[in-house]
């Protein structure tokens, strides 16, 4: 379905681009962002009212679209026992998967006589990080998120086998998380 609603983002963009006031590709950036904002919002472990919750329920369902587009924990074998780091290497690349497959893409369209391929080519790249962008600040932001179990020590909440604040947990958090977020987390909006 993620792959059919990228799709649809995509030639909606290109198509739009052509036109010289296109309201339908404005409205559709509006609301995606919108839905972004939202889930990344309700993410936060707050005490949100009863009808907050509700509407974050609501607009999760929809704007967690793009959590389906990098289902990479199946491809992870299950002897690892602490499947969040290579989830978050898997994320952390995620941005140069994408520019490298739309290139091969467009390559290809490029090659077989078509014109127009690089602002294709920057069009898909740009709908598509935006559609992941989320996904990578969420991720990302799980390594931030701890809760102390036995009123000791603060584990990971996505992974109650990693320790928070050892120095593997450290080490993965300054030395990957960090730069993956103010990499791509900033980067990819600006």
């Amino acid at each position: 379905i993620s792959f059919i609603l990228i799709t649809i983002l995509i030639r909606s963009v290109i198509t739009s681009a052509m036109k010289p006031k296109s309201l339908l590709s404005i409205y559709l950036k509006i609301f995606t962002n919108y839905l972004q904002l939202m889930v990344l919002t309700s993410a936060y472990d707050f005490r949100w009212p009863g009808g907050v919750t509700t509407m974050f329920s609501i607009q999760r369902q929809i704007g967690t679209v793009s959590d389906q587009f990098p289902r990479f924990a199946c491809l992870l074998s299950d002897d690892n026992p602490k499947i969040v780091f290579s989830l978050m290497i898997l994320t952390g690349v995620l941005p140069v998967i994408v520019i490298i497959l739309s290139g091969f893409v467009w390559l290809g369209w490029f090659l077989w006589g078509r014109k127009g391929c690089w602002d294709r080519f920057v069009a898909s790249v740009t709908v598509v990080l935006f559609v992941v962008h989320p996904v990578i600040v969420r991720r990302g932001f799980t390594f931030f998120s701890c809760q102390d179990i036995d009123h000791a020590h603060p584990y990971l909440r996505s992974d109650y086998s990693v320790e928070c604040w050892v120095s593997e947990h450290k080490f993965w958090t300054f030395s990957f998380v960090l730069p993956v977020l103010l990499v791509w987390g900033l980067g990819i909006p600006t």
